[in-house]
């Protein structure tokens, strides 16, 4: 097995891959902030916007599905710096768009950066001693600040328009450019020269791609569309802001339990019970009457999900070290909002939100099956290891 990357300094590497993080995955937590910019700021209809949002996510799967084969070949941190340069780029084009061609010229773009900082950093992750640990402190660190970012933005688009809105998303990926200088350089074939790295099975591979699929194509199509779900139930957007930012805290306390107690209960059982968690809590943020639930299932939604990804990256990095897997994984994450938010615009105005909370519901637990199967598979998944992490 390949040698991973050092862990001697640990609290640099877990603040590159938290503030690197927030980077890469910012669009995807800002997307109900985005829709309704896109809806009430751009003046595109539900549909519009639905699809401007698929073509974001299909440059950042396009970009990440592309890499990750090579991701132990790659110069990370160099890497790293272009995704953050083409990111910026596309923030500061839509600023400056004026057609629906043009915004979706430029949300690609965006979707194209943070999909190589994506592969990038899963890679990382994947590659570390103690993967949950370091996963959970990321995962803290990005919900904290996205709990921030969500209210301050939504502030930004009540004060300063829609414009303003890319502008400082632009800003704030210029400003964190600095810790990628804290990611590891080395790429894994520089790590053991002349050693072969190991196959992984096309059964591995499918596995990978079904649970991810499942798994973030209810997250993507509940996520997009959760401040709509506000406006409809009365709710202001910068009440809405704080409710979202509200689930970056939840999420914090729930990505904390991994970094806490590791694997001491194994992956399986922490997995089927966050899964469970997140299911009820997309049936709840959709079938709300009133803003109190809706609030609850997505402070809710927050925590399970948080406790979650910690685990089933776990799970994936024990199946292939060198990070290959992991970063499949994430890449499958935007590829399923490619075409979903486009799908939920035309079931909710055909049916109705409480249509989408079923089918993400399914998604949900479907997507345990395969994360259960290769969690099975990985040798003495109950063993607690030394941490890694302090």
């Amino acid at each position: 097995m390949n040698k991973k990357f050092d862990m001697g300094a640990p609290l640099t590497l877990v603040v590159a891959l938290s503030i690197g993080g927030i980077t890469a995955w910012l669009g995807g937590e800002l997307m109900p902030l985005t829709m309704g910019v896109l809806t009430d700021g751009f003046q595109f209809s539900l549909e519009h916007a639905g699809v401007l949002l698929s073509v974001e996510m299909a440059g950042t799967a396009a970009l990440s599905l592309l890499l990750s084969p090579f991701v132990g070949k790659m110069d990370l941190r160099k890497m790293a710096f272009i995704g953050g340069l083409v990111a910026i780029s596309g923030q500061s084009m839509t600023a400056m768009a004026t057609g629906y061609v043009p915004v979706g010229v430029s949300r690609f773009i965006n979707g194209a950066g943070c999909g190589i900082l994506t592969a990038v950093l899963f890679a990382v992750i994947a590659r570390t001693k103690e993967p949950e640990r370091l996963m959970g402190l990321a995962e803290a660190v990005f919900a904290l600040a996205a709990a921030f970012l969500l209210v301050l933005f939504s502030y930004v688009i009540s004060g300063f328009g829609p414009r303003a809105y890319f502008w400082s998303l632009a800003a704030f990926v210029l400003c964190t450019f600095w810790v990628f200088t804290w990611l590891p350089k080395a790429s894994a074939d520089e790590e053991e020269e002349g050693k072969e790295s190991p196959s992984v099975s096309v059964w591995v591979v499918c596995l990978v791609v079904c649970s991810s699929a499942a798994l973030f194509s209810g997250q993507t199509l509940i996520w997009s569309f959760s401040e709509r779900i506000g406006v409809t139930l009365g709710l202001s957007v910068e009440q809405i802001g704080w409710v979202l930012g509200g689930t970056g805290l939840t999420g914090l306390v729930g990505a904390a339990f991994p970094t806490w107690v590791g694997r001491k209960y194994g992956r399986i059982l922490p997995l089927v019970f966050s899964l469970l968690g997140i299911g009820a809590c997309f049936i709840g943020t959709t079938y709300a009457s009133e803003p109190v639930l809706y609030a609850v299932s997505l402070l809710g939604y927050g925590f399970f999900f948080g406790f979650n990804m910690p685990y089933a990256m776990g799970i994936i990095a024990a199946v292939d070290p060198l990070g290959r897997m992991s970063a499949l994984f994430g890449a499958l994450a935007p590829f399923c909002g490619v075409f979903l938010p486009a799908l939920g615009a035309y079931l909710i105005t055909a049916y109705s939100y409480r249509m989408i909370g079923i089918m993400c519901f399914g998604s949900t637990v479907v997507a345990g099956l395969p994360l259960v199967a290769l969690a099975m598979g990985v040798e003495d998944p109950n063993t607690e290891p030394e941490p890694a992490v302090s």
